[in-house]
């Protein structure tokens, strides 16, 4: 028997750091992405939605782009993998690190479609709260689950007069690929769910409760997403969290990509077809730390229903449709000794944003679950892994349009940092302000858990976008940059152009972009730092780019270029670059961007690159 505990560090990791690919990438790369799905294997790279240039609405994600951008929410998965026997698991949500029991979270159920088996949720809906963690997992261990869950938290400290407690377990039926009826769950596995907490990244796909999961007659499982929304709005974060095994019609984008699809079990090659007629179930779990009570988490969940309709979903006679919603905010959370209980919520005219959170967040963590789920050999047949090729045809064939306008209507993303910027006030006399601009290396320096520490104390200002090419700073430089006044910019660019992120691009063309930003940045009176592009041997988003001897080139001219036109060049490369051309063991785990080990490399490099233009 093979046992998986816990979140990969390495794929979450990996698939964290793209989370904010522009659209172009994969439009782009149409005719040369060949992911071979239907020999996937679990140690198979296989892209998130909005990695292969998919973008679901208008708001943005999380760092994370996962349920746990929501401060607090942590997510833990067990798998059982046994042969052809058992594909089944766990999956625990929980939404705050200390004694749910003693420090409730306002909650509300909706039932979509009632064909299920969710425990606990007569309780949530008369009491509008949550007293235990959620778990998901197959249809026939639910009960087992259950009880495991009850005897792990009836041993916490401060628990030995609990007489009566309310867990909340769900559950979609994964009998086609595992051995439902044999029931194999065991404590150990919840355990193993409950202790293994991920705050950052969260796996997805065919792992814990998606591990026998199949939804539109492809493999799915677990998939997440999130939304910021505006500071006009309240800046709050809302995540989902879905466990998905439904069917209907898929569609992604509002393109019906069902119509272009190869029948799932011909495509698998399998005896016995795999569900697709819509029965199955979806549990759906949103969290956001805006405080709402009951009623409007209800409001808010069944917004829930309309990012599932999105995919295609019309909540078939045999399917569980469910959603879990809860708020994490301080201010609401409730002791059960307590004679009055806290209820403060967003006004309801407020609430708006929230349901568009909430519907953009399902649709997307749907569409994740299929993405990043790999083909499956189980009992009573196989089933294929969504054929992103073929998909990402029929987008483009279809133009995706809705996706067009919005790449059309602000390419460069200047609407990232607007509010940020008109916020941010000019700089003191004597401040040494700085801008570090660039792509996802400088956008996730300090933001997240393994991200390492940005220039804690330092009047330095991030404006970083993850996945921009030089053609997308240069439109940004003046709104980005010098509105701000720095003295100095220190530019992180040129990984994604290789890439071909925005079409190909040639060494001159990226040369091209650093000349312009420089001379930009001199007519304004800004000192530039040019910063090598990181070492990197394979970019796992484009497997057909081979960017090392690229890589070298352009830090050649550029290392060059900076002692001609005297501007400072900070050399990131040769601290962090292997013998191959790819980043060192240890300071990344993607081979792309750095992890907290990378960043504290590069923060001394850079600080020392600042204190000598500086003299």
């Amino acid at each position: 028997m093979h046992e998986q505990h816990g979140n990969s560090s390495c794929a979450n990791n990996q698939f964290r750091k793209w989370n904010r690919s522009a659209l172009a990438v994969a439009f782009a790369a149409l005719g040369l992405l060949n992911l071979a799905t239907a020999a996937a294997t679990m140690n198979e790279a296989r892209p998130r939605a909005r990695d292969a240039g998919i973008v679901v609405g208008t708001m943005p994600p999380g760092p994370n782009n996962a349920i746990t951008d929501v401060a607090g929410v942590g997510v833990g998965h067990a798998t059982l993998a046994e042969g052809t026997r058992f594909h089944t698991g766990i999956t625990a949500i929980v939404p705050h690190a200390g004694n749910l029991y003693q420090q409730r979270v306002p909650a509300a159920i909706i039932v979509g479609n009632g064909f299920g088996k969710l425990l606990g949720v007569t309780q949530v809906q008369e009491l509008g709260e949550l007293e235990t963690p959620i778990l998901l997992t197959g249809t026939l261990g639910v009960w087992k689950v259950a009880d495991a869950l009850v005897d792990h938290l009836l041993r916490l400290p401060g628990m030995d007069k609990v007489y009566s407690i309310n867990p909340v377990v769900g559950e979609t039926n994964d009998g086609y690929l595992s051995d439902i009826r044999a029931r194999p769950l065991t404590p150990v596995l919840v355990e193993h769910a409950l202790a293994r907490l991920s705050h950052s990244a969260v796996e997805e796909g065919d792992v814990g409760a998606g591990a026998g999961t199949v939804a539109f007659g492809w493999k799915s499982g677990i998939g997440t997403s999130s939304r910021i929304l505006p500071a006009a709005d309240g800046s709050y974060t809302v995540g989902v969290l879905v466990q998905s095994n439904f069917g209907g019609q898929l569609t992604i984008a509002g393109v019906p990509v069902w119509k272009q699809l190869p029948d799932p079990a011909e495509y698998a090659r399998t005896t016995t077809a795999p569900p697709t007629k819509g029965d199955g179930s979806i549990m759906m779990v949103v969290a956001t730390d805006a405080p709402l009570d009951a009623a409007a988490l209800q409001r808010l969940a069944r917004r829930a229903l309309v990012g599932l309709a999105r995919t295609g979903s019309v909540m078939s006679n045999g399917s569980g449709d469910y959603v879990i919603a809860f708020s994490t905010a301080k201010e609401n959370l409730r002791s059960p000794d307590a004679a009055t209980q806290p209820a403060r919520s967003v006004a309801a005219e407020n609430m708006t944003p929230l349901f568009q959170a909430v519907a953009e967040a399902t649709e997307e963590a749907i569409l994740n679950s299929l993405f990043r789920a790999h083909t499956v050999h189980g009992l009573r047949g196989t089933v294929a892994a969504l054929p992103l090729d073929r998909v990402l045809e029929a987008l483009h064939g279809a133009k995706a349009p809705a996706q067009d306008e919005k790449r059309s209507a602000d390419w460069a993303e200047l609407s990232r940092y607007r509010e940020d910027n008109a916020r941010l006030a000019a700089p003191a006399p004597n401040e040494n302000r700085v801008v570090f601009f660039g792509d996802s290396i400088t956008d996730f320096w300090g933001r997240g858990e393994d991200n390492g520490e940005f220039f804690p104390g330092k009047p330095y200002v991030n404006r970083g976008i993850s996945g921009q090419t030089t053609p997308q700073m240069l439109v940004r430089f003046a709104q980005d940059v010098v509105a701000l006044k720095p003295r100095i910019v220190v530019v992180l660019a040129g990984t994604n152009d290789i890439a071909g992120n925005t079409g190909p691009a040639t060494p001159q063309m990226i040369e091209d972009n650093y000349a312009a930003m420089a001379a930009i940045a001199q007519a304004n009176g800004i000192r530039v730092v040019f910063a090598s592009v990181l070492p990197a041997k394979a970019y796992p988003w484009r497997p057909d780019v081979q960017p090392a001897q690229t890589i070298r080139e352009v830090n050649a001219w550029l290392k060059a270029y900076c002692a001609r036109e005297k501007l400072a060049y900070l050399d990131y490369y040769t601290a962090m670059a292997d013998a191959d051309g790819g980043m060192r063991t240890g300071l990344s785990s993607d081979g792309v961007h750095p992890n907290s080990a990378g960043y504290a490399v590069m923060a001394p490099l850079a600080q020392r690159a600042i204190d000598e233009v500086l003299k």
